[in-house]
């Protein structure tokens, strides 16, 4: 079924503010081969084109860590596979990193509830395994390893981290922290 002319603008955006994060919806049209009125036709602001991109996020982040969070895998295992997915993730969408108004829109916020959620299983999990503390606050735990991801996923996008190199460089530091030794 080919996507709606809607979906198109949101790939094209997408494709675009990855390279180019805070470009003004002018040269996001122009990119996406239609005119300003066009792109206001289907997004009145930047807030909305912005809102359907975070849903975007939030769709493809669903799609590939649910079945993960539903493998028979150990946990450690699991937690690789889940921060290389949202460090590419990441990697497409870091220009939301720049948006003001993103952590300030209820739709943006329940995306955000929505990926800390998956995340909060992973620590669950990653908690009956021995891997972590049982006394490690999982609400913590999870925004510490969302933030740590999203800062993964900018030094993968300015060349800092090889993106093969970034998944297994993040679960230590999580895991390990940056201490040649305990202190």
């Amino acid at each position: 079924m080919p996507s709606s002319k809607e979906d198109q603008i949101t790939k094209a955006a997408i494709a675009y503010l990855s390279r180019n994060p805070g470009a003004l919806l002018e040269d996001i049209a122009h990119h996406a081969g239609i005119s300003r009125t066009t792109l206001f036709r289907y997004f009145p602001s930047r807030e909305k084109l912005f809102q359907k991109i975070v849903l975007e996020f939030d769709n493809q982040i669903r799609t590939q860590l649910t079945p993960v969070l539903d493998e028979d895998i150990p946990a450690i295992e699991m937690l690789k596979k889940i921060t290389g997915i949202m460090v590419r993730q990441n990697v497409q969408f870091n220009f939301l990193l720049y948006e003001p108004f993103i952590q300030q829109d209820p739709v943006n916020q329940s995306v955000i509830n929505n990926a800390l959620q998956l995340l909060q299983r992973l620590i669950k999990r990653l908690q009956q395994e021995g891997v972590i503390k049982n006394d490690i606050n999982i609400h913590w735990a999870a925004k510490n390893l969302d933030l740590t991801v999203w800062g993964m996923g900018e030094c993968v996008h300015d060349g800092d981290v090889a993106v093969n190199a970034a998944a297994q460089m993040l679960v230590d530091t999580f895991l390990n922290g940056f201490a040649e030794k305990a202190v």
